[in-house]
């Protein structure tokens, strides 16, 4: 019991540590935001470009979109929370892009 008790005290939060924990995590939220635009960035610039490849048909386009989309959201989501936003920002891209070129319908 008076283990648990020295233990208590030694990790109590002062001030500076206090002030610390805070800054952390201003810092860790301002990197997470920063992250979010960058695959929101990576993703429109890679559907984009599949877009642009004259030579695939409408199925080549489809899975080659799936498969550039699964692999950056696969690789950057271990490390960012991607929030709803932003994958509605990378479905109005490739909602767009398709429609561009023709194998998707709407405004």
């Amino acid at each position: 019991m008076a283990v648990a008790v020295a233990v208590a005290m030694v990790w109590q939060m002062t001030p500076k540590m206090q002030q610390w924990q805070r800054k952390r995590k201003e810092v860790s939220e301002l990197t997470q935001q920063r992250q979010g635009t960058k695959v929101i960035r990576t993703c429109d610039k890679l559907l984009r470009m599949i877009g642009r490849a004259a030579v695939l048909g409408e199925k080549e386009t489809r899975v080659a979109m799936g498969l550039a989309l699964s692999g950056t959201l696969g690789f950057y989501a271990r490390a960012t929370a991607i929030g709803w936003e932003a994958c509605e920002e990378i479905e109005r891209t490739r909602r767009q892009v398709l429609r561009q070129r023709g194998f998707a319908s709407g405004d």
